[in-house]
């Protein structure tokens, strides 16, 4: 089978709290960690998302409590790291 072009995805972005996280990855992984964090490095969710066939297409709800601002969302599957930037506006 030919290499899947691999594709990372997140909207709405902006997100008010809620946003999808989709994915296109080459991997055989059944699961991803999904960690995001403030600009000042600060943990502000993490979790685990599975992976059906190199896809991953899941709903992150961030608590309603979570500033507006800028963000990085880190996806890591096996020994890769995903990141990319996620705008909070209320």
């Amino acid at each position: 089978t030919a290499a899947v072009q691999e594709t990372f995805e997140l909207y709405p972005n902006p997100a008010e709290s809620e946003f999808m996280l989709d994915m296109e990855l080459n991997t055989t992984e059944r699961d991803a960690q999904v960690i995001i964090l403030n600009m000042v490095g600060a943990q502000v969710y993490a979790g685990t998302v599975g992976i059906d066939n190199g896809t991953i297409y899941q709903s992150i709800h961030l608590d309603d409590t979570t500033p507006s601002g800028m963000y990085i969302v880190k996806v890591l599957v096996a020994d890769k790291e995903y990141t990319k930037q996620l705008v909070i506006q209320k």
